[in-house]
This record gives C-alpha cells, sequence and structure tokens, in this order.
C-alpha cells in the first residue's frame, strides 16, 4: 500500500474494532461499576493485524 498520496502520510493510519459485552453493577445513586469482557482487533497500515480478548472493569461516577 501505498504511504504517501498527495503529500500526505498515511503511515500512521489505523483501524480498531471492539466487541464487548457487559455488567453495570449500581453501588449508590452517583457511582456505578462496569465489568466487561471484550474483543479488540486492531491493524496499522503495512502491519498485521493483532487481536486480543480481555476484560475491563471501569469505576463510573455520575453528575
Amino acid at each position: 500500500m501505498q504511504d504517501t498520496m498527495n503529500g500526505v502520510d498515511r503511515s500512521a493510519d489505523a483501524q480498531r474494532h471492539r466487541i464487548g459485552v457487559g455488567y453495570e453493577y449500581p453501588l449508590s445513586k452517583l457511582t456505578l461499576i462496569n465489568l466487561s469482557l471484550l474483543h479488540d482487533r486492531y491493524q496499522r497500515t503495512g502491519e498485521n493485524r493483532r487481536t486480543g480478548t480481555g476484560a475491563e472493569i471501569a469505576l463510573r461516577k455520575n453528575f
């Protein structure tokens, strides 16, 4: 693939797809814990595709 077209460097372009399923657990009216399982697929221009599976835990605060 051509990295430079019309004077623009495309070597840092990337494509990412994330699919996840999760659960939200309320601790109070303003605080939540989110638990997620996800599958991540990432590819930069000119490189092989990278995939991964993992989990995320997030503490969220509502205002």
